[in-house]
């Protein structure tokens, strides 16, 4: 996820799907982003995290933009879950 965030949480236990439990989430977004709150990311990688979700939270010193060091990260993330994927 790139500055984003659920907009309804209170409705997660009820969409939530046992089947996706497993799979990994990198959630990025930057501190200074005017369109969604850092605040509102934060918030939802909690509650996934106290779901039993597997997620990454990630800030960077950016606007709502894409920073260079979260494609860097988000590259490396990738390459990572697909490498676990096939051991």
């Amino acid at each position: 996820m790139l500055s984003a965030y659920l907009p309804l949480p209170e409705t997660l236990a009820g969409e939530a799907s046992l089947e996706n439990r497993a799979t990994p989430i990198l959630q990025c977004h930057g501190e200074w982003d005017p369109i969604v709150p850092v605040s509102l990311g934060a918030r939802t990688a909690k509650l996934l995290a106290e779901r039993g979700y597997g997620i990454e939270w990630r800030t960077y010193p950016a606007p709502h933009s894409v920073h260079p060091e979260e494609v860097a990260h988000v590259g490396a993330w990738i390459a990572r879950v697909l490498r676990d994927a096939e051991a």
